[in-house]
């Protein structure tokens, strides 16, 4: 019997008990508040659990942090939630993956080699946001770390980020200022370098050292000088032996350099507006093994400095073209074509660009050079429909900066697509005139059983590799809760009423709208008898004039016409326009019968044998 109770029990074990243990659920994710829950920050960074959040109030918390879990570290206010390190170490080192730290003012690390604000250590997929980092020795460090992201703070003095044997991190939207280098990568790869604003960066605003191989530079600016003494920046970029970056988009002043390539092959600047006091680009050194130049604007006389025997391309052929350069004389743009000796203008100087014995851009431009493209755009860009109803909207495609290329157009729905609408474009491809606009029409329908509520269409244009979109929200109504009448222009009468003959018909032409639920019907009702009978006649819309017509027949001399007309919604909202009350009117000129001839004849005669007899009376 015993043996038996134990297998039960056993048995309910196995059937109940087990499988509870096999259904663990991960822990949640909680919430930390420093002070309210522990005095420093790092007795709670102690304590928390992976993926919780540590909330940081107001106030100044001298520490020195070591993060090694992920979690969220995140300041009250930046401006007053202040992490003050004491002239040692680094303030926050981290040495993980996927923690986040922001919303801090972080200051007073030590400043020695390699202390940091915020120091990453072989640290991946952290994110560095929204801190004010006043810098000792680095801002920010990233040393061994990938796959990080550092963007949108503000980083004061000395170094602003360093990236060290690091690679595939993006530095983006910060803000440096008064920083003796700006940021700089030694032995880093495939890393993203965009949007960043420097401010009277004393140094070098990019340093690029050191195997630092394909990275790109992308959209960066230094503040515009207002005068020489205000060109902080000795070099804009410094890039020495490292290979394949890319530098484009950036618009760097320099005092003494904008980019300086000291063994750097393979390098690639597209589209940089370059303003070097001295030089905007200056190559040393087996630099130019291979470089490519085009689309930028040398704004800086004294332009490139060639310290080697090098050959690049300087221009991306034509049409596309070369550079601006501001030095460049006697421009002239009276020929097009690869040849430039074709009649017309197409904003390439007639005569190339020498820059040395080696180099030439055979395609500079007389501008400026601003990249082509273009916009979409809808007109209107809400659209109400009452089902049944269909209505029409323009599509515009704009020209920028020249741009010709044709630009392919379809839409889609965002989200669920509704029920019983359909639209279509009057044009798949829209060729843009250069820096004018072409447009196509968008019909759309709603079915009685439409669906009922808002909708978002977007309509994508795409041209090579440039894609834009706009997107029109379209709201379905049901036609009852259209309340209001169309609207009736006063009518146009031909011909006019004073000259009508009993051979002719007459014209009515109206406009009518409803911006509602839309035009249904429109009549023309009309009386020969003063009301006793009328008739009425379908007007039909003519397309060219955009106005309703209808005509009324022949009437027989004498006749006195009255009309007016009458308008109706797809709601059945009607409207009349009836000249007030008064209708409208005219009249068939009438006929002169023999009898009433003859009496004029007479009475003619009567008087000129009366005027005779006075004459000769005289």
């Amino acid at each position: 019997m015993k043996r038996f109770a134990a297998g039960i029990m056993l048995s309910f074990m196995l059937i109940y008990v087990l499988p509870l243990a096999f259904n663990v659920q991960p822990a949640k994710a909680g919430t930390i508040v420093v002070p309210d829950d522990y005095a420093s920050i790092q007795r709670a960074i102690d304590v928390a659990s992976p993926f919780d959040t540590i909330f940081v109030r107001k106030g100044v918390y001298c520490e020195n942090l070591f993060i090694g879990k992920a979690f969220s570290l995140v300041g009250e206010d930046w401006q007053q939630t202040i992490i003050d390190g004491g002239g040692t170490g680094h303030v926050i080192y981290i040495k993980a993956n996927n923690a986040k730290v922001s919303g801090f003012t972080i200051k007073n690390s030590s400043s020695e080699y390699p202390y940091s604000g915020i120091y990453l250590d072989e640290s991946h997929n952290c994110q560095t946001y929204n801190n004010h980092i006043i810098a000792e020795y680095y801002g920010i460090r990233i040393y061994n770390s990938s796959d990080n992201h550092v963007y949108q703070n503000h980083i004061y003095y000395e170094t602003g980020v360093e990236l060290a044997w690091s690679y595939n991190n993006t530095i983006s939207n910060n803000y440096i200022f008064d920083s003796n280098n700006g940021i700089k990568l030694a032995e880093s790869r495939n890393n993203i370098i965009k949007e960043n604003t420097f401010n009277s960066t004393g140094g070098t605003f990019v340093d690029v050292t050191y195997n630092s191989d394909y990275n790109t530079f992308q959209n960066n600016k230094i503040i515009e000088p207002s005068s020489y003494y205000d060109y902080k920046a000795y070099v804009g970029f410094y890039i020495q032996q490292s290979a394949g970056n890319i530098l484009t988009g950036n618009m760097i002043h320099a005092r003494q350099y904008c980019i300086y390539l000291y063994g750097a092959n393979n390098t690639f600047m597209i589209e940089n507006d370059l303003d070097g006091y001295r030089y905007s680009l200056y190559l040393e050194w087996d630099t130019t093994y291979y470089i490519t130049f085009f689309h930028n604007n040398i704004l800086s006389y004294g332009s490139v400095k060639i310290n080697y025997d090098c050959k690049g391309v300087w221009d991306d052929g034509y049409p596309s073209g070369g550079n601006y350069w501001v030095e460049q004389s006697s421009k002239a743009d009276y020929y097009r074509g690869p040849n430039q000796d074709e009649p017309g203008s197409d904003g390439i100087v007639d005569e190339p660009y020498q820059i040395d014995n080696y180099n030439i851009d055979r395609y500079p431009f007389m501008n400026p050079y601003r990249p082509p493209k273009f916009e979409i755009s809808c007109s209107p860009s809400t659209v109400h429909l009452y089902a049944p109803q269909s209505k029409s909207c323009s599509i515009i495609i704009s020209s920028v900066n020249s741009f010709i290329l044709p630009v392919n157009i379809s839409g889609s729905w965002l989200g669920q697509a509704p029920n019983g609408v359909v639209f279509s474009l009057s044009k798949s491809t829209i060729t843009p005139p250069p820096n004018g606009k072409d447009t196509c029409d968008l019909t759309l329908t709603a079915s009685l059983t439409a669906s009922i509520g808002s909708f978002t269409l977007r309509i994508f244009g795409q041209s090579e590799s440039q894609t834009s979109y706009a997107d029109i929200t379209i709201t379905i109504l049901s036609a009852s809760l259209d309340i209001t009448p169309p609207e009736i222009s006063e009518p146009r009468q031909n011909p006019s009423s004073n000259v009508v003959q009993s051979n002719e018909t007459v014209t009515i032409s109206v406009n009518v709208t409803d911006s509602e639920s839309g035009v249904n019907q429109v009549i023309l009702s009309y009386t020969i008898n003063n009301g006793s009978t009328w008739a009425n006649l379908n007007m039909q819309l003519n397309a060219t004039t955009n106005s309703y017509e209808a005509q009324i027949p022949q009437q027989l001399p004498g006749t006195v016409i009255k009309y007016k007309i009458i308008a109706y919604d797809n709601a059945g909202n009607n409207a009349t326009k009836d000249n007030n009350g008064y209708n409208y009117t005219y009249e068939v000129v009438p006929e002169f019968s023999s009898t009433a001839i003859l009496s004029i004849l007479l009475l003619t005669t009567l008087i000129a044998t009366a005027l005779l007899i006075t004459k000769k009376k005289r």
